[in-house]
């Protein structure tokens, strides 16, 4: 559930009261392990959808609101889930404008981030426009898959400018790739790994592997490398299994 304008902590408020529900037994690990298990246990694409977004709110301490769409051919954007209607209008107006990340930017980039939507030459009409509309300042978006001319997209919008650290990237990026195994199963997508294309599915079950081991990217792919070896696999069929069943090989667990 989104924050109201009215009772929602802010800044670094905010960000405390995240803080102070995390202990050293509810550390990142934690946290994505339970959402990976609420993702898995939703049955149906809808419900899936709309539990990815909730948990960015939940998990992702700059987040206020959050919204999940299918963007088709990079012309229309197609809400999916929200947790708030700003988040949706949002997207809508990317439509309403031919103008936002998810026509543009998240298709060549897992992570697209805005600080200040109101001055970022990217979208100068968007941009101001969903300031104007809804107050939200902020954006962090992130590529979950592409198939054929379809790509989804998740979302994160924040009332504060400059509201993610690069701590809140980091978490993003690991929740993510949990939410694209999800989606990956709820959508039955035929070959979805194959259609992510190798840096993404590359990309994805690094952002796996961060969240599960509680590791920094480079030491991410670093297992990745080793898992390869050691299996006699070339690393982008290592992370495609490890995006469609969700683990990492038996026998196997990363460095410390």
């Amino acid at each position: 559930m989104a924050r109201s304008d009215h009772d929602r902590p802010t800044g670094a408020s905010r960000r405390e009261a995240h803080a102070s529900r995390t202990t050293d037994a509810d550390t990142l690990v934690a946290r994505m392990a339970d959402a990976s298990r609420d993702l898995q246990n939703e049955n149906g694409s809808i419900l899936t959808f709309q539990m990815a977004t909730d948990l960015a709110v939940a998990n992702i301490a700059g987040c206020d609101m959050a919204s999940l769409s299918l963007v088709r051919a990079k012309r229309t954007v197609d809400n999916r889930a929200a947790t708030d209607p700003k988040a949706a209008r949002a997207d809508v107006l990317q439509v309403e404008t031919d103008e936002g990340p998810c026509l543009d930017a998240v298709w060549h980039h897992s992570l697209v981030h805005s600080p200040s939507l109101a001055y970022d030459p990217r979208w100068p009409t968007w941009g101001p426009r969903v300031v104007a509309e809804t107050g939200l300042q902020s954006v962090m978006s992130l590529q979950l898959f592409t198939h054929d001319d379809t790509l989804g997209a998740l979302n994160m919008f924040a009332f504060d400018r400059d509201s993610y650290t690069a701590g809140d990237r980091y978490d993003a990026i690991a929740l993510a790739a949990h939410v694209t195994v999800a989606i990956a199963a709820a959508e039955e997508i035929d070959n979805l790994t194959t259609a992510l294309g190798t840096r993404t599915v590359i990309g994805t079950a690094v952002g796996f592997v961060m969240g599960r081991y509680r590791l920094a990217q480079d030491e991410a792919f670093a297992v990745l490398s080793r898992l390869s070896t050691e299996h006699e696999t070339k690393i982008r069929d290592l992370a495609v299994s490890i995006v469609e069943t969700g683990a990492l090989p038996e026998r196997s667990t990363p460095a410390s």
